[in-house]
């Protein structure tokens, strides 16, 4: 049951240029924002945003007659009353195109927030016909990606990983790189509370989502069994910011294998921990990780395992984002005989011959350009508002 959640007058004491949609991921968004422009964070999950103004109740009853008992009723009676000059979100769900579609003088942006599959739980609400807005992507792979499911996009620019980018530029400067660590490899955790707990009926019963954590365990105990064969560490980034949930997850990898070869780092997303463990060893690991794809595009050596079983691939919807990547960097196999092998080569090849065979696949998946994506779209805000004066 969402609750009621009403807008305080002193938030919007100010004329507001940009609303920044959603607070999760607003942090990151905020780097986005030129900082002589006015902000408002309109909260959404869980709740009901209200304006407690009567524009807004004469807004909301106009845009009723329009819309319905819609989101995209509620939405526009707030853009109606605050009249923004941009609407930006950390999430690209299908309201967005309709509200640029319907505002012209309004820019309206979604930067893309995690990996794009086939599978239920990432291909989003997008249908045929719908369109997105001024769209900032991970790369060329979801022009295609949505071109194929009949979604138009209105202005595509493949920018790469906004998160990556504020940790190049703001967490890891070039003049002060991270060293590597000379025997670590990262493993990338997957792990969801959701999946591994068996009374969640949902997920206990779905084969496809009970195989990916079982493939998530076999290419754990892999590696390690790589590492203690040659005197790795292997440190663990783990996923969950609970810590409730992060004990369950270092259980959970503990129960696969105990070994004094790992060491488990707990998830600061404020200060993007999981991207520091990752840059700071000879290669990472995991099955799928939209992490793993950021950072094939930063040229950092990876190993995807998701791509040992084809079955699997199809069944979780990650095929395509498989097809455009080089040997490489792909497992072929759950056998550790074959894990050992393709972990040795990648770790042989020299940073010169890794850019070059990784090229076309980080071009498409993961475009990291000399501009970061928090520049592109501040410049682009920027725009926007001098052009609405």
């Amino acid at each position: 049951m969402r609750k009621l959640h009403f807008v305080l007058a002193k938030e919007l004491k100010n004329p507001v240029d940009v609303i920044i949609v959603d607070e999760t991921g607003s942090e990151w968004i905020k780097y986005c924002i030129p900082e002589q422009l006015n902000t408002f964070t309109l909260k959404t999950r869980g709740v009901i945003p209200l304006i407690p103004r009567l524009s807004f109740v004469l807004n909301l009853i106009k845009r009723l007659f329009m819309f319905g008992i819609s989101s995209m009723t509620l939405m526009t009676a707030i853009i109606d009353t605050i009249k923004p000059k941009v609407v930006i979100s950390f999430f690209d769900a299908r309201i967005y195109g309709k509200l640029d579609n319907l505002y012209d003088n309004i820019a309206v942006i979604s930067v893309q927030n995690s990996l794009r599959s086939s599978h239920p739980l990432t291909i989003g609400d997008w249908g045929h016909g719908d369109t997105l807005p001024s769209y900032y992507s991970f790369g060329n792979f979801e022009a295609s990606f949505f071109k194929n499911r009949g979604v138009s996009i209105n202005k595509f620019n493949a920018v790469g990983s906004l998160k990556l980018g504020i940790f190049l530029s703001e967490f890891m400067p070039h003049d002060n790189p991270i060293n590597q660590r000379e025997n670590q490899i990262c493993y990338i955790s997957q792990y969801r509370h959701e999946f591994c707990d068996l009374t969640n009926q949902r997920f206990a019963k779905d084969s496809t989502v009970q195989l990916h954590v079982r493939y998530c365990k076999t290419s754990y105990l892999m590696l390690v069994n790589w590492a203690e064969q040659n005197n790795y560490t292997v440190i663990v980034a783990l996923a969950d910011v609970n810590k409730n949930y992060s004990e369950s997850e270092v259980q959970f990898f503990k129960n696969v294998i105990d070994s004094a070869s790992v060491r488990f780092s707990e998830n600061h997303r404020d200060k993007l921990s999981s991207y520091q463990h990752c840059f700071e060893s000879k290669a990472s690991l995991s099955l799928d990780s939209a992490l793993s794809f950021e950072l094939l595009g930063a040229s950092e050596k990876v190993l995807f395992t998701g791509s040992a079983d084809c079955q699997f691939q199809e069944d979780w919807g990650i095929a395509q984002n498989f097809e455009r990547m080089p040997d490489e960097v792909k497992l072929a196999s759950f056998s550790q005989v074959d894990f050992d092998s393709k972990l040795n080569n990648l770790l042989e090849l020299s940073d010169a011959s890794y850019r070059d065979i990784t090229q076309d696949a980080r071009k498409y998946y993961m475009n990291c350009t000399e501009v970061y994506p928090h520049e592109s779209i501040k410049k682009h805000i920027e725009d926007c508002c001098e052009s609405s004066q």
